[in-house]
């Protein structure tokens, strides 16, 4: 569903990087902060310039990414800070969920946006997410982190997305909320999406990656699947190989 290959970034923090992701798992991007691993994320959707290598979706390269050609083509993006970059917190859920997918017919005609639509699209989202309250109406900024970041989410599920990026998808919110995003990504697994996890979180990594990535100083490292997948070994590779053997 996803490839990067031989990625390197225009900004020298991504060197030479390989990847892909299949329908149906969930593929997890570790590493320290500053290894490289939320750049590719954003390189993939059309945030960071691309100095070489390419991006493959389905099989088709795409020369130039930006969001609103990943877009649609099925791929979006989830950023790790919901407030800076993923909601406009002084309008409604309706709003913020819609934003993705205004330009579908669903959605508008001839430049008319269909509300009567638009609303029951997104309460039949914000109830599958089980927002609280479910009220789409209600401005962003009053609700919980956990229900803010279910709108982030739910922005996937207005249009047809087969590939979810999720970058630190649990940030700031609380246990109860982070059962029900992993829920959901093991809902999207089901339905036959592709998941790239972008995570320092790693017990959140181990335990929903069939395979992960290892990211070490802009480059890929280590690659584990299944049981080789386990703490120990992705430690081991997040530090210079000189300073653990010193």
């Amino acid at each position: 569903m996803l490839q990067a290959v031989a990625l390197t970034l225009v900004n020298g923090r991504v060197r030479d990087v390989s990847i892909d992701v299949r329908a149906g798992e969930v593929v997890g991007l570790a590493g320290l902060v500053g290894s490289g691993k939320s750049e590719i994320g954003r390189a993939v959707f059309g945030l960071e310039p691309i100095a070489s290598g390419s991006i493959v979706i389905e099989g088709d390269v795409v020369r130039h990414p930006s969001p609103r050609g990943m877009l649609d083509r099925g791929v979006i993006y989830i950023p790790p800070d919901r407030r800076e970059e993923g909601l406009v917190a002084m309008r409604p859920v309706r709003e913020n969920m819609s934003l993705a997918a205004l330009s579908l017919p669903m959605f508008s005609r001839l430049g008319i946006l269909r509300r009567r639509l638009e609303g029951r699209t997104v309460r039949v989202i914000a109830q599958r997410l089980n927002l609280r309250p479910l009220n789409v109406e209600r401005q962003v900024a009053y609700f919980s982190g956990g229900n803010q970041q279910k709108v982030v989410l739910g922005r996937g599920l207005a249009r047809n997305v087969k590939v979810f990026i999720f970058d630190e998808p649990t940030t700031g919110v609380d246990v109860g909320a982070k059962v029900e995003i992993y829920g959901f990504m093991k809902d999207l697994c089901e339905r036959g999406a592709a998941v790239l996890l972008i995570s320092s979180d790693l017990p959140e990594l181990l335990h929903l990656s069939n395979r992960s990535y290892v990211m070490h100083r802009g480059e890929v490292r280590a690659e584990f699947i299944g049981t080789a997948l386990t703490e120990e070994a992705v430690l081991a590779n997040f530090f210079d190989r000189d300073s653990d053997a010193a």
